[in-house]
């Protein structure tokens, strides 16, 4: 979500045409490379909670949405496989679907 903050926060200064402070992007590109190099976890085929843990979350689905990596990138749809093979179990006591 910090990622999703600053990429927000540089294109709202562009489409208002103001100057977005000195360092954003250096910043937002920053989040993202450490997002995809250490939240990707290959033991569990998916986006993690936290960089050195195994726990999934159902956040991470926003990664492919938000323009953190491309939707079609292969990790994305693993992603969504993996979180909908867990969700569609129970969520609430709502059925979901994969």
């Amino acid at each position: 979500m910090c990622w999703l903050t600053v990429d927000r926060a540089l294109k709202l200064a562009a489409e208002f045409g103001r100057e977005a402070p000195p360092g954003w992007t250096t910043l937002r590109d920053a989040i993202s490379k450490q997002v995809r190099e250490r939240g990707w976890k290959d033991e569990v085929n998916s986006f993690t909670a936290a960089y050195d843990g195994t726990d999934l979350d159902a956040a991470t689905l926003h990664i492919g949405l938000s323009g953190l990596i491309d939707p079609s990138d292969e990790r994305f749809a693993a992603n969504r496989h993996r979180h909908g093979i867990r969700t569609t179990q129970r969520c609430n006591g709502l059925p979901l679907s994969p």
